[in-house]
């Protein structure tokens, strides 16, 4: 696992095979690894079960995760249909939200939660009642999502989507639509460059920095490219 930054970088502590992060509201970091869940920088690690079908089940194919404000994670798991809530002081998860695939979960700075569904078409907002805010996708302000890979968040609830076959990233703010209710917006759109040095042909992953930097990598390549 690396740090990667336009003033610091190296290599982080990370259980063999990792395949989720995610950051608590106090900078701990949270990795899944083949071996459960580590925090970072403490090194303790922990095994995550939950219950479903009437079985306690040890979490081993974690794909995504994300805090909530209280320091509880929402859990992407490929063995479970839906998201998991876990506590951490007992490693105990439970079902929580919508029920469905899902490929990427993200928390908002408000503690809205952001769920991107397995075929990379919907993004659905809820907040922490499991109350649906608004729908993204599959088309928005006249742009239609082909596949989104996934997705990231700023300060200002501006979601970034990552669209591998269009090659482009998207950007939704949210405003009252003419009902009244929330609604999103396209508020800007910016292809990802094919050619010469920078070229990200396989964009995979997407984040955002506090100072609003945008970080995309690529399956193919062995940069990340940042955009300011």
């Amino acid at each position: 696992m690396y740090r990667a930054g336009p003033e610091s970088g190296g290599v982080l502590p990370a259980p063999p095979e990792p395949t989720a992060i995610a950051t608590a509201p106090g900078g701990t970091l949270f990795v899944a690894g083949k071996t459960g869940l580590v925090t970072v920088p403490a090194g303790r690690t922990s095994q995550l079960t939950a219950t479903w079908g009437g079985r306690a089940r040890q979490l081993k194919k974690i794909r995504c995760m994300a805090a909530l404000p209280d320091g509880s994670l929402l859990v992407i798991d490929r063995d479970y249909q839906g998201l998991l809530r876990c506590q951490l002081a007992g490693a105990a998860c439970a079902p929580w939200g919508p029920a469905g695939k899902h490929r990427v979960v993200r928390v908002g700075p408000t503690g809205w939660v952001y769920l991107l569904d397995e075929r990379g078409e919907v993004t659905r907002v809820i907040d922490t009642a499991q109350r649906q805010i608004a729908v993204v996708g599959p088309i928005v302000g006249g742009a239609k999502f082909e596949k989104i890979v996934d997705i990231a968040l700023d300060g200002s609830h501006g979601l970034y989507l990552l669209d591998s076959d269009s090659k482009r990233v998207c950007v939704v703010h949210f405003g009252l639509g003419p009902d009244g209710r929330i609604a999103p917006l396209l508020t800007a759109a910016a292809a990802l460059p094919q050619q010469g040095d920078r070229a990200l042909k396989n964009p995979s992953a997407i984040g955002v920095s506090p100072s609003g930097s945008l970080y995309v990598a690529g399956k193919s390549s062995s940069r990340v490219v940042r955009f300011r």
